[in-house]
């Protein structure tokens, strides 16, 4: 939630700021809206049942993929300084609790989609996501070949934004397969770059295995980072290929829309690839001061995600569209990192 470090806090938010560092609640948004964009990419019209069906689905299966981890790698979340006011480092939530609390968001997930009359591939798609999430949280910082770990990860993303696709309709469309490759290659660059660089001293300190550590990044001595030739040109590939994916069927019209549509989601979009790309060869040369190389990599992922999320405004009515802007911005106001790339932007 709010970093209580970089913004004074009222009393209100000194209550709440335990409560949404156990949730995650600064990336709730991100998760929800995955499933979101799976809708919109076969019905422009969801019922307001299936929104709140979603919404609810959203928000368990965030719990259980993150409080679980939490869990799991709480051993190692008491070394690093950053997460000192967790409630589970802290011991306020235990280890048992926590755990009770995560693996009872599934049958909850489960509920929701036999209220919202779920089909066969949407019980698939929602376990294979919740398998997956958890098979990663198990290994993921102890597998040899992490890259393979994030992929398993990009994967239980991938299958939520297939719930979302098949909680609405029978068929998936063109912008399904989209959305779901780009949603598992996006991870790939969230987890294997950003979030492996963020965590980097601990996790050598640690013995744990990462992207970004098999690819030879390392801490400055003098403070900082040296992020090697591999892991750019490794984050690198991954950006374009997320450029070419979602701007060629665009081009192309795959999607069908009309050509007033076309022309200012085209627009948009490539203006949104391009500022991508940019913010990621910023974030690639700040190197030096550790807080500033973490706020524009945030931005570089927030402008990253908006991609699919204009990419799809022509195929939603009004109510999805403010419900997908919403949810997918206004919690992340509340992370200091983002905050903070808003400043420096």
């Amino acid at each position: 939630m709010i970093d209580r470090n970089f913004i004074p806090l009222t009393r209100v938010q000194r209550n709440l700021y335990p409560l949404g560092l156990f949730v995650r609640f600064s990336t709730l948004g991100v998760t929800t809206v995955m499933a979101l964009l799976g809708a919109a990419s076969v019905i422009p019209y969801p019922s307001n049942r299936t929104l709140l069906g979603i919404l609810g689905v959203g928000l368990a299966f965030h719990l259980f993929a993150y409080v679980t981890n939490d869990v799991v790698d709480l051993p190692l979340d008491r070394t690093e300084p950053r997460r000192a006011d967790f409630p589970l480092v802290r011991g306020t939530v235990t280890r048992r609790q926590a755990l009770t609390f995560a693996l009872a968001m599934f049958p909850l997930a489960v509920a929701l989609t036999i209220w919202m009359e779920g089909n066969s591939r949407a019980y698939a798609a929602l376990g294979t996501s919740f398998l997956l999430m958890l098979a990663y949280n198990l290994w993921g910082k102890r597998a040899p070949f992490p890259p393979l770990t994030d992929m398993i990860q990009g994967l239980a993303w991938g299958s939520f934004v297939l719930y979302g696709a098949a909680i609405t309709a029978t068929t998936f469309t063109p912008a399904t397969t989209v959305i779901f490759v780009y949603v598992v290659l996006f991870i790939l660059l969230t987890n294997g770059v950003h979030g492996s660089l963020r965590d980097l001293t601990n996790d050598l300190r640690c013995g744990v295995r990462s992207t970004a550590i098999l690819l030879g990044a390392r801490p400055r001595p003098g403070g900082g980072l040296r992020i090697p030739p591999d892991l750019r040109a490794y984050a690198l590939v991954l950006n374009v290929i997320l450029i070419c994916l979602a701007l060629l069927p665009l081009i192309a019209n795959c999607y069908g829309y009309t050509q007033s549509a076309w022309f200012w989601t085209t627009g948009a979009v490539a203006l949104l690839c391009a500022l991508s790309l940019g913010t990621l060869l910023t974030a690639a040369r700040s190197t030096q001061n550790p807080r500033e190389t973490n706020s524009i990599g945030m931005l570089h992922l927030f402008l990253t995600m908006s991609i699919p999320v204009v990419l799809l405004v022509p195929t939603m009515n009004g109510p999805l569209l403010i419900l997908s802007v919403t949810i997918f911005v206004l919690p992340l106001l509340t992370h200091s990192w983002f905050l903070d790339a808003l400043r420096w932007y």
